[in-house]
């Protein structure tokens, strides 16, 4: 079991903790490796699918206003820079 040290990841944007010997939390460690490993079409591919899921969330919550879709809406605003 990892132990996680105060603090968190290095990555901009990015609400986890570190792992104890590195300066990345676990899920970006593993985004970082992947992409080293697929290459740099694998990381613009992915990118513009998380766009295309980022405009749909936002679509959502204009199209149906439930409180749910508000709230994802609001947290991908504010995590995407938009």
């Amino acid at each position: 079991m990892a132990e996680f040290v105060q603090g968190t990841c290095e990555t901009e944007w990015c609400p986890n903790d570190r792992r104890k010997l590195s300066p990345f939390c676990a899920s970006c460690v593993a985004g970082h490796s992947r992409a080293e490993k697929l290459g740099p079409g694998w990381v613009v591919q992915r990118q513009q699918k998380l766009s295309k899921w980022q405009s749909r969330m936002i679509y959502m919550a204009v199209r149906k206003p439930t409180q749910g879709f508000k709230n994802a809406a609001k947290f991908v605003k504010k995590h995407s820079g938009r």
